[in-house]
């Protein structure tokens, strides 16, 4: 009878042992289908938009467009691109174009 109970402690403790685990083990891997979402902070900025094209602009604005000029009585050239505009001044004075 000692015999027997011994055996069950036994089996019982070894189970106990194995469903603990290893406590100093590496967390486990998240699964290859999900996602970690990683805080890369507030958005680049930059100028964005499209350029209103000289070709919309009347005589009294289309010297103040970057890349246009007056041909005669029409507005011409090709206006600057906003991604182009490094500055905030530069960016919101071309029309078209906002910071972001």
């Amino acid at each position: 009878m000692l015999a027997t109970m011994r055996s069950t402690l036994l089996a019982l403790a070894i189970t106990l042992l194995v469903a603990c685990g290893d406590d100093d083990a590496p967390a486990p891997m998240p699964d290859a289908g999900s996602t970690t979402r990683v805080d890369s902070g507030p958005p680049p900025s930059g100028c964005g938009g499209r350029a209103t094209p000289c070709s919309a602009l009347n005589e009294a604005t289309c010297a103040m467009q970057g890349g246009c000029a007056l041909e005669g009585t029409t507005c011409g050239g090709e206006a600057t691109s906003c991604g182009s505009l490094a500055t905030r001044t530069t960016c919101e004075s071309q029309q078209g174009c906002r910071w972001l």
